[in-house]
């Protein structure tokens, strides 16, 4: 059966082929075989590329699928700082969620996270894309309450404990306003981006390992503000 799909990295395979991770419909990710993208007009090798809504059907047992009947649904319209972004995202989804796992509503915040990365500031929609991640994968954290159960005092400043939450700490890194300012998704201040980007790492840090994101680097060297 057809369904919705994204190419989150695409590498050569064989002679005529392609190995391509997808994001699916159906909220899960798989690594699936293209064949016949050796032409250079290929309508396939047109079609599989990064950012670019697809309907495709997926066939074959096992880890790795065939794609066939390959149709392009909706173009990407991402350039600039949004693109690397964008490379960001589909890097932390290749690395965070394994193929054949199923992470409830990631399609959806996938599609929401490339329109909010065309057509508005790139900082902002990061940041709400990698709190609502850890959140769909069971590592989100309560912005509102402490570990204590206590609601987050503005005037307060706060850890990150890792499984547990946010610690009231003297000497902690996070100020409480900048913290409550991300619950709301009110990013109009600098110094809660500042927070945000610093909370976001630390949050991403053990589950991302000491392997560096090959994206963030690119998106430094284009003078981003990843």
């Amino acid at each position: 059966m057809a369904q919705g799909a994204y190419v989150l990295h695409r590498r050569p395979y064989l002679d005529d082929a392609a190995l391509a991770e997808l994001l699916l419909e159906d909220d899960s990710r798989a690594g699936a075989v293209v064949r016949g993208m050796a032409a250079k007009k290929s309508h396939k090798r047109a079609a599989m590329q990064p950012f670019v809504l697809l309907e495709l059907t997926l066939a074959g047992q096992g880890d790795l699928k065939n794609a066939r009947s390959i149709e392009v649904k909706s173009p990407h319209s991402l350039a600039g700082n949004a693109l690397y972004a964008g490379f960001y995202v589909n890097e932390l989804i290749l690395r965070l969620v394994p193929r054949g796992a199923d992470t409830d509503g990631l399609f959806r915040l996938y599609q929401q996270t490339l329109l909010a990365l065309a057509t508005g500031e790139v900082e902002p929609v990061l940041r709400r894309f990698e709190l609502s991640l850890c959140h769909r994968l069971g590592y989100g954290v309560d912005l509102w309450r402490d570990t204590q159960g206590q609601p987050l005092n503005p005037q307060g400043r706060y850890q990150l404990v890792a499984e547990e939450g946010l610690l009231a700490d003297v000497k902690g890194p996070y100020p409480g306003q900048a913290l409550l300012a991300m619950a709301q998704d009110h990013w109009q201040d600098e110094g809660t981006r500042r927070t945000a980007k610093l909370f976001c790492r630390a949050l991403l840090a053990p589950m991302l390992g000491d392997k560096p994101l090959k994206s963030r680097e690119l998106f430094r060297l284009a003078g981003g503000v990843q």
